[in-house]
């Protein structure tokens, strides 16, 4: 479900509050997923008595008793329950565990008593469903996201096992559109959490892949990939650096890398010249701006020249165009380059939490 709310509704999703003006309340829907780390903490839901809001709450052990008042179940150890207020109250009288909400519809505030709560920074929203996975991977035409699940839920999931049937049409400039073989009537909205928000944005995909292994008796890991319906461009604002070491100057911004941030290189060669991959570690707007400018690599052709040397061009216009300017002592050679492709993974916790493995050919 998505919501595109007016610029007077006062919503605030870090806050995880709605206050409504009384537009648009009957399709509103808040969720999230908090780590409660008291030994004891309560969760509010407060409806102003005005229009009964309906609430689903699951716990993840390691051990929980959830309590709901008014009259609502009680939830012992892992498992779920729903709330019908107008006003409720959640105890969670134990040590560490998650608490994901839907609350649905509108209006309604969720607040919390005793220890605060630390919201999780993994946690994404998949076609309404929270998921909570371990660091993604994304490059142009694709974001794959690993989790677990409990056994009571695999079923659910196992629905995405029938996925794969789509087509990636390519046409001029290296634009392309996926296209869903299996029928269905539309694609899916991956929503990152804010704090990953750059590099990755909101998105419409297709679930292209799924995988399934067992974790432990009750547990399963998922793995999903899904498939960009379009090119990704122009989504955060370009970096503008200057005064590094290594300096990336794209199409659309550039970026200022000191030495620590550039790793070994690899190369290999063909009748068109020679490949070079260059791992860099970077932060989330240096991240975006490459996501957001490199998103048409199928615009690189390799063009043939009888009775010569073979080139490659970029057909985008320069999107798939970075000029590198090297240290003078880097065993890498400084110069204009083409970006075959490129991958996105998690360096880490640190300001440069990504690495990108920039995939160059020679221009």
């Amino acid at each position: 479900m998505s919501y595109s709310p007016p610029e007077s509704d006062n919503v605030n999703f870090d806050l995880q509050e709605f206050d409504p003006d009384g537009r648009g309340a009957d399709h509103f829907e808040l969720g999230g997923l908090e780590t409660l780390r008291p030994p004891a903490a309560e969760l509010s839901l407060d409806t102003g008595g005005e229009i009964a809001s309906s609430g689903a709450v699951t716990v993840e052990p390691p051990a929980a008793t959830l309590e709901v008042t008014p009259a609502a179940p009680t939830v012992t150890g892992a498992g779920s329950t729903t709330i019908t207020p107008p006003a409720a109250t959640l105890s969670i009288p134990s040590a560490d565990h998650r608490v994901g909400y839907v609350l649905s519809p509108g209006p309604a505030q969720l607040s919390f008593e005793g220890q605060s709560p630390t919201a999780e920074s993994d946690v994404w929203i998949f076609g309404g469903t929270f998921i909570d996975p371990e660091p993604p991977e994304l490059d142009s035409k694709t974001l794959t996201l690993s989790f677990e699940v409990p056994r009571s839920s695999i079923d659910h999931w196992r629905q995405f096992g029938r996925t794969g049937n789509v087509t990636v049409d390519t046409g001029y400039g290296g634009s392309f559109q996926t296209i869903d073989r299996a029928g269905r009537d539309e694609a899916v909205e991956v929503i990152p959490p804010a704090s990953y928000r750059p590099p990755f944005d909101i998105a419409d995909y297709y679930v292209n892949s799924y995988q399934e292994t067992q974790a432990e008796v009750d547990r399963f890991e998922i793995s999903l990939t899904f498939q960009r319906l379009e090119n990704r461009s122009d989504v955060f604002d370009a970096a503008a650096e200057a005064g590094g070491l290594w300096t990336f100057e794209l199409d659309r911004g550039t970026i200022a890398l000191e030495e620590e941030q550039v790793r070994e290189t690899s190369g290999s060669g063909t009748t068109a010249g020679k490949t070079v991959t260059l791992p860099i570690v970077v932060d989330d707007l240096q991240a975006a701006t490459i996501a957001d400018t490199a998103g048409f690599p199928d615009a690189i052709v390799e063009r043939s020249v009888p009775d010569g040397k073979n080139f490659r061009e970029d057909s985008s216009g320069g999107s798939q165009t970075v000029t590198i300017d090297a240290p003078e002592v880097a065993s890498f050679e400084s110069g204009t380059y083409l970006i075959q492709n490129w991958r996105l993974s998690f360096a880490g916790y640190q300001d440069d939490r990504w690495r990108v493995e920039l995939e160059l050919a020679e221009e």
